[in-house]
């Protein structure tokens, strides 16, 4: 019931942010309204050139994606004072090097037809899986086995801040999420109230110029569900281990849900190695909406540009390695 208290309290906050956003969106409309007024008037006046600069950068002081960005600030507070909440910074000095971790073995039991749907959440887009899946996930730091949940991805508007988890301060382009639940709990309602319930396996995306074709099937399917709450059968699956770095060498530690209720039931597995990811495969990422279609009045200023959780403090929680720190991850 907690659980359930937490996501109805999130979509209270989330109606507020929206609220807010939507008023300060007619604030910004009238702002410009006035400047253009104001503007026209000084420009027959002869201040010309001058007038123009001074607008542009008034107006550029307002947030562009209002909605996103002031409905994301608000999320940003419940559920949030705990003292192991997730993303983290990972700084290689500070991480223990696990010699127990060198040999990991992961076992990773997916299969492509699990996957059912793809839905645009409002905060990201969401491969659903179905409630008989047999797509788990073992491995030697984990105590258990996980069945996988669904898989979303965090992304931003620039090549360093779209991953939640950044690594000695710097961040990369986006970050996949493959969300699952143990399995000895019975159900995921349960195992969100045990501090090992979930075990989530963060991937770092790596902008580069050129298309990655594993991204391509699912870049192509972005203008099906253009809105919130659109979803997508997906008839043939979903190719699961396309997304799973070739060298598995990876940090681990104890967290939370990085959205709301963030809950503190995350066994999280962040891979050294990120995958790449065109500029252009990002864009279509970014070309979702946070709104249904019925609430887009204004769509420009409700485009899903980024929706990362800002880092949170360790407050003295261990990260271990699978590998000692030093050289690239390919």
């Amino acid at each position: 019931m907690a659980f359930l208290e937490g996501i109805k309290n999130s979509l209270k906050l989330d109606q507020v942010g929206n609220e807010v956003a939507s008023k300060l969106n007619s604030a910004r409309t009238f702002i410009h309204q006035q400047q253009e007024s104001l503007g026209d008037h000084l420009m027959k006046s002869g201040a010309g050139p001058a007038v123009k600069m001074v607008k542009e950068k008034v107006f550029n002081l307002m947030p562009h994606n209002l909605t996103s960005y002031f409905g994301g600030l608000v999320k940003f507070a419940p559920g949030a004072s705990g003292k192991q909440q997730s993303p983290v910074d990972i700084v290689s000095s500070l991480c223990i090097f696990d010699e127990s971790l060198v040999d990991s073995q992961f076992t990773l039991s997916y299969f492509s037809e699990d996957a059912v749907e793809l839905v645009n959440t409002g905060h990201s887009w969401q491969i659903n899986m179905k409630v008989d899946s047999r797509s788990v996930l073992e491995a030697t730091h984990l105590n258990s086995t996980y069945k996988l949940r669904q898989i979303h991805c965090h992304w931003g508007t620039e090549p360093m801040n779209g991953s939640e988890h950044i690594v000695g301060g710097v961040g990369y382009a986006g970050e996949l999420h493959y969300v699952h639940w143990n399995l000895k709990y019975g159900t995921i309602e349960e195992a969100l109230k045990f501090p090992d319930g979930i075990a989530v396996l963060g991937i770092f995306l790596n902008e580069t110029h050129d298309d990655n074709p594993n991204f391509e099937s699912l870049v192509k399917m972005m203008s099906k569900i253009p809105y919130k709450n659109e979803t997508l059968a997906l008839n043939n699956g979903f190719n699961f281990m396309s997304f799973i770095p070739a060298k598995l060498e990876y940090w681990t530690y104890e967290g939370s849900l990085t959205t709301p209720p963030y809950t503190e039931c995350v066994v999280w597995t962040v891979f050294r190695a990120a995958i790449p990811i065109s500029s252009r495969q990002l864009d279509a990422f970014r070309s979702l909406y946070t709104v249904a279609i019925e609430n887009a009045e204004t769509t420009s200023e409700c485009r899903m540009l980024e929706n990362v959780r800002p880092v949170q403090a360790l407050n003295g929680r261990i990260v271990r390695s699978s590998f000692k720190a030093g050289g690239v991850a390919q």
